[in-house]
């Protein structure tokens, strides 16, 4: 068969109608070699930046999707190959969905079909941004235009919901989009109170601050993100306007997406742990920008105003089970058999936790990720990736490969490698083929402001291998890291743009902070 599409945004009937698409589909001639020689010239520098070998043998390599797929059903031990594989399909289904004007939806391509599953709209509470999560740390800057365009697309409409439906200035995210350009708030309810889910719209600019810190683009922060991130504060000085006795601000009408807690089946409450981590990302990194590119300072700039709010909120409650509380507030029970982590945003994407910065808040972030693992996590596909991100960045390697497993294990891959939202292949959904290749980088190479933590979460299972090209969050790109267990080393090529000092970590064995040289590659080899 072949096929040739055109999005038509305007006037579609008419354009149809000309007959133009079919014209330029009897120009081409069906030769299959040279119709991929040209697909190739555009995705394969983007596709081959990132290499990835878990060292599975050169037979096993040579199985098919189905053979792979069956084998895992039958261990528990990695299907290395398979693992291989559905990491470079994952990047080549998100490289293939996506565009300079739209990311995928959870649909994939798919996107517009007037009969698909949910709509197919949107979802901005876990299910979009959990299929960009490898977009930036995997070199796909031309995937992850798409993204940041479409969120400037929709910050008209964010406004309007923040006018409109909380009298703030600023913006406030929704839901689900009622379509491709539109952000209007849509589908509000009583369990689905998403106009005071304020938490959203931090998750959605992460991917945005996360780019800076890859590219260090300053053109992008001013211009793109900046804009942005100053609007959420005007969104935070009209929003946060109650304090309780110990002067801290209280987010009136805050939700955890999608959950209620066991005692008071509410969805609508205050302190949610997911708007609050928000309302900190927000304000804190807008504080960076502001200093960054030395705006809004000085007693009139807004940059005190949001110093003030940002040292007012609360600070994250602990449970009697010594697990992060879900909602900041008296009397609320916890809910831990819910497919969402929302509660754990601190740890990922925010990486606001740490063992060296916030040892107790850290422990009670473990704690929590492992009440929701005594579930099934409602065996929803977008359950399993949150929280596999999340068992990431505490180190926890047996929780992520569980879920890994689960993923590999229960029919959520169809042949095809593409993928289902719940196991069985039941409902076709792309984000767990677009969300496991970020959560394969993440197990082998964690990364902050700071600096590189090789091999942070690497499962049982695999022995040796190597990742090329992946981006980290202090500006540098891991050239290569490739370990052997057995010979007890680990080497990692280091490149950076531009001299500085980064903090190289690996488990308890290597915590040194290293110089690099702009434009040259540092070879640093660990023994442990």
């Amino acid at each position: 068969m072949l096929a040739r599409t055109e999005k038509y945004a305007t006037d579609c009937m008419a354009e149809w109608d000309k007959g133009l698409l079919k014209e330029a589909l009897n120009k081409i001639k069906p030769d299959y070699k040279s119709l991929v020689k040209a697909h190739k010239a555009i995705h394969a520098a983007i596709f081959n930046r990132v290499k990835m070998d878990l060292g599975a043998s050169p037979a096993e390599r040579l199985l098919s999707n189905e053979e792979l797929l069956e084998k895992q059903k039958q261990t528990d031990s990695p299907v290395l190959a398979l693992w291989e594989r559905i990491f470079y399909a994952g990047r080549y289904h998100f490289l293939s969905s996506g565009n300079e004007l739209t990311p995928p939806d959870l649909l994939g391509i798919w996107t517009g079909d007037c009969n698909a599953g949910w709509g197919g709209y949107y979802h901005l509470d876990a299910n979009l941004n959990l299929q960009v999560s490898g977009g930036n740390i995997g070199a796909m800057p031309e995937v992850m235009e798409g993204y940041f365009h479409l969120n400037e697309v929709w910050r008209k409409d964010f406004e309007i919901n923040a006018t409109k439906l909380l009298g703030c200035r600023g913006m406030l995210a929704c839901g689900n989009t009622p379509g491709l350009s539109s952000g209007l708030m849509a589908s509000i309810n009583d369990f689905y109170p998403y106009h005071y889910a304020t938490g959203e719209e931090a998750w959605l600019l992460y991917p945005f601050w996360e780019h800076y810190l890859i590219t260090e683009d300053k053109e992008f922060l001013k211009d793109r993100l900046f804009p942005l991130l100053k609007s959420m504060g005007d969104f935070y000085e009209d929003f946060l306007k109650y304090k309780d006795g110990e002067g801290h601000y209280i987010i009136t009408g805050s939700v955890s997406p999608e959950n209620q807690p066991s005692n008071l089946r509410v969805s609508l409450l205050n302190n949610s742990a997911f708007d609050l981590s928000g309302a900190r990302f927000l304000l804190s990194t807008l504080i960076k920008v502001c200093n960054l590119l030395n705006e809004e300072q000085g007693v009139n700039g807004g940059k005190a105003r949001w110093q003030s709010l940002l040292d007012a909120l609360p600070p994250y409650q602990i449970n009697e089970d010594g697990a992060i509380k879900e909602w900041g507030w008296p009397g609320l029970a916890e809910s831990y058999n819910h497919r969402h982590s929302s509660h754990l945003m601190m740890v990922w994407p925010y990486r606001e936790f740490s063992e060296g910065r916030t040892p107790e808040l850290y422990k009670a972030a473990h704690r929590a990720l492992q009440m929701r693992d005594r579930h099934n996590y409602e065996n929803a596909g977008h359950g399993f990736l949150h929280a596999a991100l999340i068992a990431a960045g505490l180190h926890d390697d047996a929780s992520l490969k569980n879920k890994l497993l689960t993923l590999t294990q229960k029919d959520f891959y169809f042949n095809s490698l593409s993928t289902a939202h719940y196991p069985n292949f039941g409902t076709f959904c792309t984000d767990v083929c677009h969300a496991v290749p970020g959560v394969l980088i993440e197990m082998l190479v964690g990364s902050d402001e700071e600096g590189i933590e090789l091999l942070p979460a690497l499962v049982d299972g695999i022995e040796r291998g190597c990742i090329n090209g992946i981006k980290a969050r202090c500006g540098v790109t891991v050239e290569q890291l490739s370990w052997n267990l057995s010979d007890k080393k680990i080497y990692v090529k280091l490149c950076s743009t531009k001299d500085r000092k980064i903090r190289l970590k690996f488990g308890q064995w290597y915590d040194e902070a290293i110089s690099l040289r702009g434009g040259r590659v540092e070879k640093v080899t660990i023994t442990y």
